[in-house]
């Protein structure tokens, strides 16, 4: 943004028209118990994108898109994203698919860091699975119809840059994320001298706390809080998965969900009418990719990589975490999460 000087009493602001803004945003969830009748994965996604552009104020941005990305699911489309411009009628979009161990940040932050270049004008983001259609179709025998695309190779794929779980973890066994999740999180309660009673209720209280806030969520797959005992213990409707992780200490993937963004240049947001109140100035986006499997971590309760991030991002923009209005952590996994908090 720059900034330029009239009268003594008036300073105008100018915003060059290659600034990337989020203009629509839109999340989507089905219930259906007959998979035969409920969306595929990719035909939530394209639903979730119509919601960002009704969200937006326009349509128009679908069909003038220029770029198109989506992480990886369990689905089996060989690029989800050509399938949404086939939809959508902006056939020449890029696309780009992130497999496992990209984050979903990642994503954004290419979007707007080409926007911001002058290399993109639309960009539509998107995400979905449909595991609960999946699960229901296989518990009652049938068969849930899906899209089967030609194959093809999406015009980017990105790819983590080192192994994610090494060779000597999946000869014993560790291949699973809850139980690499739940090493990390003793190895956090015993660096922090907690009793394993002190460790469960701590734990059990954040996601308690969390699932209060979910409960008022819309779009929530589980709409009522769990209370804290609960979560706490381990009872037939909630199993131990990996010591001290219950099931609902964990994220659930038996559910028909997907989300969609759209950001755009303001140029673009210009063009197409969309209101100013509609329009979020992403600042600034920070990552941090260095991937050491977790039996190699010398401390495996830290994860460096989140305080550098966080720094990256007092840099840039010359405020700290501690000055945000508003702060979102984030994992499958509450020692994750309450890594973040610790090292940010």
């Amino acid at each position: 943004m720059a900034t330029s000087s009239g009268s003594p009493h008036k300073r105008m602001t100018t915003i060059d028209p290659r600034t990337p803004v989020l203009v629509g945003a839109a999340a989507i969830e089905q219930r259906i118990d007959d998979p035969q009748a409920a969306l595929e994965p990719v035909e939530l996604m394209i639903r979730a994108l119509e919601g960002a552009a009704d969200d937006a104020g326009s349509r128009e941005l679908l069909s003038r898109a220029d770029s198109i990305r989506v992480p990886r699911g369990i689905w089996d489309y060989p690029d989800p994203c050509r399938l949404i411009a086939r939809r959508f009628g902006c056939l020449d979009a890029r696309t780009e698919v992130a497999e496992v161990g990209i984050l979903q940040t990642t994503l954004i932050g290419r979007a707007a860091a080409d926007i911001a270049a002058g290399r993109s004008e639309i960009a539509l983001l998107s995400g979905g699975e449909a595991k609960y259609r999946a699960r229901r179709a296989k518990l009652l025998g049938v068969k849930a119809p899906s899209t089967a695309q030609q194959p093809c190779e999406p015009d980017s794929v990105l790819r983590p840059a080192a192994t994610i779980v090494s060779e000597q973890e999946l000869r014993v066994g560790l291949a699973m994320p809850v139980t690499q999740y739940s090493m990390m999180e003793n190895a956090l309660r015993a660096a922090e001298s907690l009793s394993i009673e002190q460790h469960r209720r701590e734990v059990a209280s954040l996601w308690a706390r969390m699932s209060e806030i979910a409960a008022k969520n819309p779009h929530a797959w589980i709409r009522e809080p769990v209370p804290l005992e609960f979560l706490a213990c381990e009872s037939e409707r909630n199993r131990m998965l990996a010591f001290p992780y219950t099931r609902l200490h964990t994220s659930q993937w038996n559910v028909d969900q997907a989300a969609g963004f759209i950001l755009c240049s303001k140029a673009a947001a210009d063009a197409a009418g969309i209101a100013l109140d509609r329009r979020i100035h992403p600042w600034a986006v920070a990552e941090s990719n260095v991937m050491v499997p977790v039996s190699e971590r010398l401390h495996p309760h830290r994860c460096p990589g989140y305080a550098r991030a966080a720094e990256a991002i007092r840099l840039h923009t010359g405020r700290s975490v501690a000055q945000a209005d508003h702060l979102e952590l984030y994992s499958c996994f509450p020692v994750a999460v309450r890594i973040q908090a610790r090292e940010m």
